[in-house]
């Protein structure tokens, strides 16, 4: 992201809300705008995105899927 790269977080989180507006379901948009927002002090913004990252894409950190089976029944 270009914004972050040149030290200017707050338009880095404007153009990430933007993406997201348009692709919602984009988990590292998520994770991108979570890692800005944390290096902002906005912790409880950077967990929520986080959580909605993991939530979309629960392979990438590590989780099982949804449905995987993989729980005891």
């Amino acid at each position: 992201m270009v914004a972050e790269a040149q030290g200017d977080d707050d338009l880095a989180v404007r153009q990430l809300d933007d993406a997201i507006d348009r692709e919602d379901r984009n988990w590292q948009l998520y994770r991108a705008r979570a890692a800005v927002e944390r290096h902002l002090g906005r912790t409880q913004s950077a967990a929520a995105d986080l959580a909605t990252a993991q939530e979309l894409n629960p392979i990438a950190f590590g989780l099982p899927a949804a449905g995987s089976g993989s729980g005891s029944e």
